[in-house]
């Protein structure tokens, strides 16, 4: 919320260095009197500002960018050691999507598409690959219809660029990466475990990076239910699977290849997240 990047060793548990980001002033926040969230450089010259950041993620394939999400929907890429806007730079270039944004994922490098993005309101957005124009880099953004009516809270993409979106509507999407395309949208029945419509979908994750099979579903109340896209049912714990539109069974147990593992039991123990992260610093 301060517009400011601050490095952690993860093994100390020691904060590295903080540096505060370059934002652009967005037209529609230069006449607005808000209460100044940080301080942020432009050309080298500290200013306030009052520009709020919603979210951001670090690009995995080591090439020193940090996604910004701002508040209003700006979408900006940072430096990561600097700060130092890296594309759009200019206000009238400035990246604004319809709506707020929860997630960004990455496809694979060389992918038609650099990053996919989840919306608030049920919207998916695709990021192009950086382009060049009269030499100043750039990336756009492609807004795709989809079947949620609800807030879109968790992206998660395989090895060949196949996306999965979940939203607070309990839907679940399936999207080609290539071509930014929609196909299945399987809805988790509701009331699964008698605790009424208050719970709803908070994490989706394939289960296996080569494959989108099996999705792990985290629901906000603590249940993990397995979706099989294929047959559109969620296998229950003893092996059995639930007829199409039939509640799943709370929790199951099941590891993620190479990324994390869900340990529960069916007494109602809240799951647990063993993750590997990388050893070196992070965001």
């Amino acid at each position: 919320m301060d517009c400011l990047i601050r490095l952690w060793d993860l093994r100390e548990g020691n904060c590295l260095r903080s540096y505060p980001l370059e934002v652009i002033d967005a037209p529609d926040y230069e006449d607005e009197e808000q209460d100044l969230a940080g301080v942020t450089f432009h050309n080298g010259v500290i200013k306030p500002t009052s520009r709020k950041v919603q979210y951001a993620k670090l690009e995995p394939y080591g090439k020193r960018q940090l996604y910004v999400a701002l508040e209003g929907g700006y979408l900006q890429v940072n430096n990561i050691y600097s700060g130092a806007i890296i594309y759009n730079k200019s206000v009238e270039d400035n990246l604004k999507l319809e709506h707020e944004i929860s997630d960004i994922l990455f496809f694979k490098q060389g992918s038609k598409q650099c990053a996919g993005v989840a919306c608030w309101e049920g919207f998916v957005s695709f990021i192009s690959q950086p382009s060049v124009s009269n030499g100043v880099e750039s990336i756009k953004a492609n807004t795709k219809p989809s079947s949620h009516i609800g807030d879109i809270v968790s992206l998660d993409v395989t090895a060949k660029d196949q996306m999965v979106s979940g939203s607070i509507d309990n839907r679940i999407c399936f999207w080609t990466g290539y071509t930014g395309k929609q196909g299945a949208c399987i809805a988790v029945p509701s009331a699964a475990d008698g605790r009424g419509c208050n719970n709803f979908i908070q994490a989706v994750r394939f289960a296996d990076r080569e494959s989108a099979d099996t999705v792990v579903v985290v629901m906000s109340e603590g249940e993990v239910y397995v979706l099989e896209q294929q047959s559109q049912t969620f296998q229950m714990p003893n092996g059995s699977r639930s007829k199409k539109g039939t509640p799943p069974v709370s929790i199951i147990s099941i590891p993620r290849k190479n990324e994390f593992a869900l340990d529960g039991d069916s007494a109602g123990e809240e799951p647990t997240f063993d993750t590997k992260i990388h050893p070196h610093s992070v965001v």
